[in-house]
């Protein structure tokens, strides 16, 4: 599924259950993407500020900054970078899914995910950046 050359989009996998991003981190580097992870928010936070990924995947619930804290955060220091946020989660808590409509280019996504599908979600939004 790798289109063009990938190398130089950068993905951040944010999630404290390592199995989940050991799946996500090979499908996208088998798609051609550098793949950056933290295993939690302020570990996440710290890796978007100096990596400037393209796309930002994160869990909600993790210790030490939730993914609600670390997008906030994100948001605050991104610049107006563009870049995509895809929440990953398992509850159905409606404070935890409405924080997404206050980041733009965010999307969320009900646990169990589809690593093909998030690798879709992913490439169509880097396509139509890349020609906006």
């Amino acid at each position: 599924m790798a289109v063009g050359n990938n190398k130089s989009h950068k993905i951040l996998i944010v999630d404290d259950e390592p199995f989940n991003c050991r799946i996500l981190k090979l499908k996208f580097e088998n798609a051609g993407y550098n793949v950056i992870t933290g295993s939690n928010g302020e570990e996440g936070l710290s890796k978007f500020m100096v990596e400037c990924p393209d796309v930002v995947i994160s869990d909600i619930r993790m210790p030490k900054m939730n993914g609600y804290e670390m997008c906030k955060c994100i948001k605050e220091v991104s610049n107006g970078r563009p870049y995509l946020t895809i929440v990953i989660t398992s509850t159905v808590e409606k404070r935890e899914r409405s924080f997404v409509n206050d980041i733009e280019n965010a999307i969320i996504l009900e646990k169990p995910i589809s690593p093909g599908h998030m690798l879709t979600i992913v490439a169509d939004y880097l396509n139509k950046s890349t020609f906006e």
